[in-house]
């Protein structure tokens, strides 16, 4: 059973796309595990192109 503090969880990005659609362009942020997690959770029917990665940093009080 995983804890609150479990050390397996995969870390989260967040992920920037630049979306080049038939009548427009778009800057898209996503936060996901992985890339493929991603590229599954923007818009259909648009190119993709990934533009950047960030790691989301864990803030804990004490």
């Amino acid at each position: 059973m995983a804890s609150a503090h479990d050390t397996q969880t995969h870390p989260e990005f967040t992920w920037r796309f630049l979306t080049l659609g038939a009548f427009s362009n778009q800057i898209v942020s996503v936060t996901a595990s992985t890339e493929r997690e991603a590229r599954s959770k923007v818009p259909e029917g648009c190119v993709c192109i990934l533009a950047c990665r960030f790691r989301i940093e864990e803030v804990r009080h004490a």
